[in-house]
């Protein structure tokens, strides 16, 4: 037998002693994936505890706690909203605000809050969230969407004007004056030499007017102003005439008159102060009479004149 053959035979005869040694000794089963914790993998988390916190004109805040990722790690989460009644399916990914996704956890029952942006103002939305992991940014393993939080953005807000309830009675060269977020309507010209002495108070709130006592002395062109809750009707249609509004018991009380008749009256409080001057003169030209200051403290009228 040449070398070459006996070579041969050696290497046949350790295949099968290696081949023989394989079937006596069985493999092991693989490892199972280590969780921290325990267990198998699974899904993630469902969020049940998502909020609206807060909403505005085109926002809504959002807020829930966080799962984990099925791994025993933070999940990530989609957000996704619609108005009511909200479809997982159909609804759409927040793509604006700190909410848009993918929103990363930090950690395990740490409450999460996020915003959402580019909503329409006046309208009522669902929200919900769902958890994620990601594996190599390749495959993705959800868990459950969340509960369905809702919330209405506020109205829009605009540099123009809306109109409101009338006033009940008809007039110009009225005062106004607000007391305690209302505002009152005091006096004014109906034409023909007709003056009013009605006074009438409108609630923003409702959008409504509510009559209240008229003033003793009718007049226009009026200065109203108003002195620690008591509004004051002063002067106007070239009288001198100064009277008291008390709101609270819906009466009026007849003050000292100014020591010169007004009309175009403009008025204002200053440190505790009644101030009025005439605005016009009856030629419509500036009238250079006096400003008057009224101490409604000591019943004391002065006057100073203007520079």
């Amino acid at each position: 037998m040449s070398r070459i053959q006996s070579a041969r035979l050696f290497v046949v005869a350790a295949l099968f002693a290696i081949a023989a040694c394989q079937r006596e000794t069985p493999l092991a089963p693989p490892s199972k994936l280590a969780v921290p914790g325990g267990g198998l993998p699974g899904f993630p988390g469902t969020v049940t505890d998502l909020a609206v916190d807060a909403v505005t004109q085109n926002s809504a805040t959002l807020s829930f706690t966080e799962v984990d990722d099925g791994l025993g790690q933070p999940a990530r989460y989609v957000v996704r909203f619609a108005e009511p009644p909200i479809d997982w399916g159909s609804a759409r990914d927040v793509t604006e605000g700190t909410c848009s996704t993918p929103v990363v956890g930090t950690e395990v029952g740490a409450r999460v809050t996020c915003t959402v942006l580019g909503l329409a103002s006046s309208t009522t939305y669902d929200f919900q969230v769902e958890a994620y992991r990601s594996t190599l940014d390749l495959v993705e393993t959800s868990g459950d969407p969340s509960n369905v939080a809702e919330g209405t953005t506020g109205a829009a807000s605009c540099d123009c004007w809306t109109e409101k309830a009338d006033m009940p009675t008809w007039r110009y060269s009225l005062g106004v004056a607000d007391i305690s977020g209302t505002l009152y309507a005091v006096g004014g010209y109906q034409a023909y030499g007709r003056y009013t002495a009605a006074v009438e108070a409108y609630d923003p709130a409702s959008d409504t007017w509510t009559a209240r006592a008229p003033m003793p002395t009718a007049r226009s062109y009026l200065g109203v102003a108003v002195v620690d809750g008591i509004l004051y009707a002063v002067g106007g249609s070239n009288r001198g005439t100064v009277e008291a509004y008390d709101p609270a018991t819906d009466t009026w009380t007849t003050k000292a008159p100014m020591p010169t008749a007004l009309s175009s009256v403009g008025a204002a409080k200053l440190d505790g102060l009644l101030y009025a001057e005439e605005r016009v003169g009856g030629s419509g030209m500036s009238s250079p009479r006096p400003l008057r200051a009224y101490d409604p403290g000591s019943v004391r009228s002065y006057h100073r004149h203007l520079d």
